[in-house]
């Protein structure tokens, strides 16, 4: 072999030393970071976008995916991902505040109603699938509404009896059912107004009711518009006891009936 061969394979030799070096000191460092971040502790967990879980109920879920209150691994269980024990929340945002500080930002599921059914109060969103469940509703929430609903129709079985509702499933109604209701929701939310129920006959007929107030609405249709009519009306009528009949209404109508 050639002096010169020999020097060109003792530089590539010292070159693959020198990288394996690099590479092992930043692995090493890497390693001692990550060390010592996992046992840095949370010290502090800021919270937004919660309507329906406390704060607290917040700060406990993010705190149960991180032994030892570790804020990397509270970063890492839960960044993304749903909680363990809040119904209500889909996923949490997280984020680094400081070296001792998360931000927790909460996207919750996006429920327009509540109903009684089968020994447990049914969360369904804007297409009519079943969101989850709870043994008791939700205590009325007017900083984000949720309806409680009576008379939604449910799915049936093929010998006519009740489905068995679990989470996930669609209630197979028509879609401008779950517009109606969401519309009533959105309204009662820009008007400061809640009612107690929210009610369908057999013929897909809504009626809202305040206390002693009923409210029809009939179905298939023009509820915004009556809705519009509604907001008019509420400053007059709210608080009294008796019906507002705007089953057929649909902006011709010169009278409105209230008795």
């Amino acid at each position: 072999m050639s002096g010169k061969k020999l020097r060109n394979k003792k530089r590539k030799r010292k070159r693959t030393v020198a990288r394996s070096a690099v590479r092992f000191v930043v692995l090493l460092i890497l390693l001692m970071f990550t060390a010592a971040a996992a046992f840095l502790q949370v010290e502090e967990i800021t919270v937004s976008g919660n309507y329906h879980e406390s704060e607290e109920e917040v700060r406990t879920a993010v705190l149960e995916r991180a032994p030892g209150r570790s804020i990397l691994l509270a970063y890492l269980l839960n960044n993304g991902r749903r909680p363990l024990s809040l119904p209500f929340v889909e996923k949490f945002n997280v984020s680094f505040g400081d070296a001792k500080t998360l931000e927790v930002v909460v996207k919750e599921k996006p429920a327009v109603g509540c109903m009684n059914a089968q020994d447990a109060w049914w969360y369904f969103d804007g297409e009519g699938k079943l969101l989850f469940s709870l043994a008791v509703p939700e205590v009325k929430n007017e900083g984000h509404f949720i309806p409680l609903l009576e008379g939604v129709p449910l799915p049936k079985k093929d010998d006519g009896g009740e489905k068995v509702l679990s989470s996930g499933m669609s209630l197979g109604v028509r879609k401008s059912f779950f517009s109606d209701i969401g519309a009533v929701q959105m309204w009662c939310g820009s008007q400061g107004v809640y009612p107690d129920l929210i009610s369908f006959d057999e013929s897909e007929n809504m009626t809202i009711i305040f206390g002693g107030l009923a409210v029809q609405m009939g179905s298939f249709g023009n509820v915004p518009m009556k809705l519009a009519v509604l907001t008019g009306l509420m400053p007059d009528i709210l608080g009294r006891s008796g019906t507002l009949d705007l089953k057929n209404y649909d902006g011709t109508q010169k009278d409105i009936y209230f008795f």
